[in-house]
């Protein structure tokens, strides 16, 4: 039992990390212990949500209780738990995660909490080309791989199959042999080996492999026609050939169904199903047309029935295909759901997997379809959907920040230690860049448009104009946008003035030279190039034709523009010179020109910039690829000084200061919000 001062001690402890304190001071009165909370002072994390791994979902398998396994065919793996409540649908918390273990995944089973994976190229085998990886997923610890076994009889190998603790393996020798391997798997705590127990020899390609009640079938195609070789494994060091099932057409799955098989393939250009009996002799029984399924993705067996998931005239289709006692089809249920399939290619039937409750559908780099039985049929419930790209802009507006990724990612900071993701809306079409407009955003789309949309309803597109460029900044004082569109030797700026429902194009200007960076602010225009600034004035201060008149330019010998930004007349940017060394250079804007204030050394490379006031605050990453964000006071702009260097979220790459809360706000792989007091 715990003492009274131990007691205490350990829940002022509970109470520091709870709260997130920088300190917390115990004193002594009376033998009493009190707590002081002390406030942290100064820029500091407040809050962050990084996002899962990129791994796309193109293996799946359930490995507990609440788990699924999601893999992807470069060799990196997540593990998430599955939470529901009760009238919502299911979500998905990233709580593990392994990568680099393998240059390729071929195929992948999951069976006790264990995932047995056939590979190419381990990082930990670099000389031989397959091999078979078992890595350990066990509940509250990270993924460990406990055994990587070269597969020296292999040439190439496209399928296993598992039976207790035994593997089985199919694919080609080196002599170009069809070949199936069976190996006995002994894993210890931290490590395991792999035991060859016999070689069998088929005739044709391997497809797929299915292993029952001490039979082991091996389905082989050539293309034309098709076959299934039944082998007695009673004793596994010496299988014995059984018999063989002939079928014309090209079959590549093999679904075990109650003592049967069913094979599904193309016959004649339409996909088809055979059911075969195993017990008391082998023969094949019936079979039946896949309709409206024209193209196979997934099967596995699912209670009493097989579920198929395939295409369907450009919709998913998942089927629930029953059997009577005699293997004997009977009516199928289809459902039909408005998924897209661009992103299916060629998965493996481990892609599909159940926890016997819902299905769960691998749909690549797209992320996760979830699929709930209700009453002889599907109903679609939940999509886990995979960030795949680092954030690249952000603006924020009240207690919302926008980001850009190849969607929109709408974050509630109101409470800024607990960031919340509350929208995710498509962009329909690929976006270059984004700028706040008060409670508005400008979108620059790659082919051709600027929208404006409402922040907290980007899938409402107010306006539209049509316009090439690269970058865009809004002029809040003026309420202009101007995107900069750089050609070759010659750039052009496209002028808008903006309204709350629409927008005019007033003025193009062009320069001389190749600038791909704009920012504005009342009567200058600044654009940047990779060694160049030039400056633009705007006569009698009001945005109109004709008003722009060039001012002055600046030119790097030795360092190149990232990013920048305007405060008042000073342009504030972020360079880096021929070794990578970042730089926070100060230049004065005047009537006589740009000049050069200085030039402050930064502990990154300095990829995005942002100010507000006497504030900067820059993100990059340093030499050994920690990401890094820098507050910096200028208020002394010949003199600029450091207040702190931080580490911040994954792949950061851009930043923006949200003013009226006094918080700066980082994104890449993720969005982390920060203290500037």
């Amino acid at each position: 039992m715990l003492s009274r001062r131990k007691f205490l001690l350990s829940g002022a402890l509970g109470l520091l990390t709870s709260t997130g304190l920088d300190e917390l001071v115990l004193a002594k009165d009376k033998g009493k212990v009190k707590v002081k909370k002390v406030v942290a002072k100064g820029p500091r994390s407040l809050g962050r949500q990084s996002w899962p791994p990129a791994v796309a979902a193109d293996f799946l398998g359930v490995p507990n209780k609440g788990q699924i396994c999601i893999c992807d065919g470069n060799g990196r793996l997540s593990l998430a738990e599955m939470k529901a409540a009760k009238g919502f649908a299911p979500s998905f918390e990233v709580v593990a995660e392994l990568s680099s273990f393998a240059r390729q995944v071929i195929d992948m089973k999951v069976q006790q909490g264990m995932a047995y994976l056939l590979v190419q190229k381990p990082q930990k085998n670099p000389d031989c080309n397959l091999a078979l990886l078992a890595i350990r997923l066990a509940k509250g610890v990270v993924p460990q791989v406990v055994l990587c076994a070269p597969l020296t009889q292999f040439k190439d190998a496209s399928t296993i199959c598992l039976d207790r603790k035994v593997v089985y393996v199919g694919g080609a020798s080196a002599n170009q042999e069809n070949l199936v391997m069976s190996y006995a798997i002994n894993l210890q705590k931290n490590s395991g080996d792999l035991n060859p127990l016999a070689s069998i020899r088929v005739n044709q390609t391997v497809s797929d492999i299915a292993v029952q009640n001490k039979i082991l079938s091996v389905l082989q195609t050539n293309g034309a026609d098709s076959r299934i070789d039944l082998l007695n494994i009673a004793n596994p060091v010496s299988p014995q050939p059984k018999d063989a099932i002939k079928m014309e057409g090209e079959f590549n799955t093999l679904v075990q169904f109650k003592g049967g098989l069913v094979a599904i393939g193309q016959v004649g250009g339409s996909l088809e199903a055979r059911s075969i009996a195993i017990t008391p002799a082998p023969k094949a029984v019936a079979r039946t047309a896949l309709a409206p399924v024209n193209r196979l993705i997934s099967a596995m067996p699912l209670q009493n029935q097989i579920v198929l998931v395939g295409e369907s005239k450009d919709k998913l289709a998942v089927m629930a295909l029953s059997l009577d006692k005699g293997l004997n089809f009977t009516r199928p249920d289809v459902g039909t759901f408005d998924i897209g399939l661009k992103s299916y290619g060629k998965i493996s039937a481990s892609s599909l997997a159940t926890d016997t409750k819902s299905l769960y559908l691998g749909n690549g780099i797209a992320g996760m379809e979830v699929f709930n039985r209700e009453t002889g049929s599907f109903r679609h419930v939940f999509s886990y959907k995979i960030p795949r790209l680092a954030a690249s802009q952000v603006c924020a507006w009240g207690d919302l920040a926008v980001i850009l990724t190849s969607e929109f990612m709408s974050y509630d900071i109101s409470e800024p230690t607990r960031p919340k993701l509350v929208s995710e809306t498509s962009t329909l079409s690929p976006l270059k860049a984004i700028s706040g407009a008060g409670s508005y955003v400008l979108c620059l789309g790659g082919r051709g448009d600027l929208s404006l949309r409402r922040m907290n309803k980007l899938d409402d597109v107010i306006a539209t104009s049509n316009v090439t460029g690269k970058s865009l900044t809004f002029d809040k004082n003026k309420h202009c946008v101007y995107v900069v569109d750089p050609q070759d030797k010659l750039t052009r700026v496209h002028c808008f003035k903006v309204y709350s429902d629409k927008m005019e194009n007033f003025e193009n200007i062009e320069a001389t030279g190749n600038y791909s960076l704009i920012k504005a602010s009342n009567t200058q225009i600044v654009i940047a190039g990779l060694n160049d600034f030039a400056s633009y004035t705007i006569d009698n201060g009001e945005p109109q034709a004709g008003a722009f008149k060039p001012g002055s330019k600046y030119h790097f010998d030795n360092l190149a523009i990232r990013d920048f930004c305007l405060e008042g007349d000073l342009i504030i940017a972020t360079c880096v010179d021929p070794n990578s060394f970042g730089f926070l250079v100060m230049l004065k804007l005047d009537e006589s020109g740009i000049k050069l204030i200085s030039k402050f050394d930064l502990k990154h490379d300095g990829m995005s910039v942002t100010s507000n006031a006497n504030t900067v605050v820059c993100v990059g990453k340093d030499k050994t690829g920690e990401d890094l964000v820098s507050i910096i006071d200028i208020s002394q702009a010949h003199a600029p000084q450091e207040i702190k260097t931080i580490p911040t979220i994954d792949s950061a790459s851009a930043t923006i200061i949200q003013a009226q809360k006094n918080l700066a706000v980082v994104v890449g792989r993720g969005l982390e919000v920060f203290s500037l007091s």
